[in-house]
């Protein structure tokens, strides 16, 4: 019985250092680069739009539960963007942040959490069940996203 404790507490102590080493680099660790910040913030970026992508089939298909969690996800995912944009942290010719970003960064903030919001907001709305509702909040979603994308957000360069 005792190894068992042991055991967990090993696997526990190894969890807790892979987590601390995963964000040393946010966390006050050695900086990263533009090009390391800039990767993270795509990757996010593209994971808000897969669960966006989740949230639309799921509410379709009346799969409330799923587009509950989908919205959770997509709200913890929004309210990273202000830390993934520090000043300068556009890299390299596939950056579609604005400067606009850095010149406004107080609204650009406000926007990403009333988008934050509005996602927790359709996780909750989520579980009433009620179709019509839940795709009045995520059309509300979608607004914000948008809002924040036209005065921060390159448009995407189309391949030749």
């Amino acid at each position: 019985m005792r190894t068992g404790c042991h055991l967990r507490e090993f696997v526990c102590f190894i969890l807790i250092v892979m987590v601390l080493t995963a964000v040393k680099g946010f966390a006050g660790g050695s900086p990263l680069s533009s090009e390391e910040i800039q990767k993270k913030r795509t990757i996010t970026m593209k994971a808000i739009n897969k669960h966006m992508r989740q949230l639309k089939v799921a509410i379709g298909k009346k799969q409330f539960d799923r587009a509950s969690t989908a919205a959770d996800a997509v709200a913890k995912l929004v309210a990273q963007i202000p830390e993934l944009s520090p000043k300068g942290s556009a890299y390299g010719p596939k950056s579609r942040i604005k400067p606009a970003v850095w010149e406004k960064f107080a609204h650009y903030k406000d926007l990403t959490e009333h988008s934050a919001d509005a996602a927790r907001s359709l996780a909750k709305v989520a579980k009433s069940q009620n179709k019509e509702k839940v795709m009045a909040s995520f059309l509300s979603l979608a607004r914000s996203c948008t809002k924040c994308h036209k005065p921060y957000r390159k448009k995407k360069r189309r391949a030749k």
